[in-house]
């Protein structure tokens, strides 16, 4: 891959054409996302927006439940869940998605895990955050408290009318999501919040995601000009504009103030904005071959919610992710 893409570190250092003391103006995970161990700390790629796993809450079920705030654990949320579920009225706690990786990464974060080993050499699986993952997931499943969907994008319908007391994916989904339940037969106030966490009390853990832009081998000159195009659509002014249009988090914080009327307008946004600026941001690994990693993902998620030994799963899993981190390494 690194014979193929233009390492961007240097042009972000450069004197003349770098960021300078713009570095400082991006979002510290942001800007971080994209150098990458497996390649010697190159910086393959570069942010040009960004969204957070995120959980999304049905504000009027949960008062009706008598809560008045989203559980911040994950014992808080099982225990929702099953008081949300009704088969007579087939409602239930959780609407779960098996078609995303990144929820898999969200919830080990959240227990204080990782997936990526430390040094950069390579995935880590089977450990015990990624067992309680599964075991809690398994649990809710079983127990029919939370269920599990037919096709993508299922949670946003079910979420949205009124049949799952939570859903939890990407911020870029706010606007689909408040599309659904303004269209329902009986719209509810709603919002987003901290994907539970194992613990109470600390900063939440949050997957930082998003697609970044890379730049091909080609001449100096044209690398340059991409470079220069990527720097001016990072400008606040492009960001804020960019926010707008798409729903996606600005890599600039001098881009806060210009989208201050679109938070205004935008209530569930304004609060992921919220979140997104006093959590403890995580980011699933840059490696090459990561997308082949995510399908093996699933395929043991799905197993283990099918009745697959845990244990027995995540082993088998560390072992096909090795095989792709080193087949896809220089």
């Amino acid at each position: 891959m690194s014979d193929a893409l233009t390492d961007l570190e240097p042009y972000v250092r450069d004197a003349k054409w770098g960021l300078g003391r713009d570095y400082a103006d991006y979002v510290a995970g942001f800007i971080t996302q994209d150098v990458n161990k497996q390649f010697g700390g190159q910086r393959l790629g570069f942010p040009p927006n960004r969204s957070i796993e995120v959980l999304y809450y049905n504000i009027t079920w949960l008062k009706k439940l008598g809560v008045t705030v989203p559980p911040a654990t994950w014992t808080a949320f099982e225990a929702l869940c099953k008081k949300a579920t009704d088969p007579a009225k087939g409602t239930y706690g959780y609407s779960l998605d098996p078609f995303d990786a990144s929820h898999l990464y969200a919830f080990v974060v959240s227990f204080g895990g990782e997936i990526a080993k430390p040094d950069g050499s390579g995935y880590q699986f089977n450990t015990p955050q990624m067992k309680s993952v599964m075991t809690l997931m398994k649990r809710l499943y079983d127990g029919g408290w939370a269920k599990k969907n037919a096709k993508q994008y299922d949670y946003q319908n079910e979420f949205g009318n009124g049949q799952a007391l939570f859903s939890i994916s990407s911020t870029s989904g706010i606007t689909y999501y408040g599309s659904v339940v303004d269209k329902s037969k009986a719209p509810f106030d709603w919002s987003v919040g901290a994907v539970p966490q194992a613990v109470a009390g600390k900063k939440p853990a949050i997957d930082l995601y998003g697609a970044s832009v890379s730049v091909p081998k080609t001449t100096p000159a044209k690398q340059l000009a991409a470079w220069l195009f990527i720097k001016w659509f990072s400008e606040p002014e492009q960001q804020a504009k960019w926010t707008e249009v798409s729903g996606y988090f600005p890599v600039r914080k001098s881009a806060t103030p210009l989208i201050k009327d679109y938070l205004a307008k935008n209530k569930v946004f304004a609060s992921a904005w919220t979140l997104l600026n006093s959590a403890d941001l995580k980011s699933e690994p840059p490696y090459a071959g990561y997308d082949l990693v995510r399908d093996k993902m699933l395929a043991a998620y799905s197993a283990i919610l099918n009745g697959a030994d845990i244990t027995a799963t995540l082993a088998d899993l560390d072992v096909q992710a090795a095989k792709i981190y080193k087949d896809s390494s220089p």
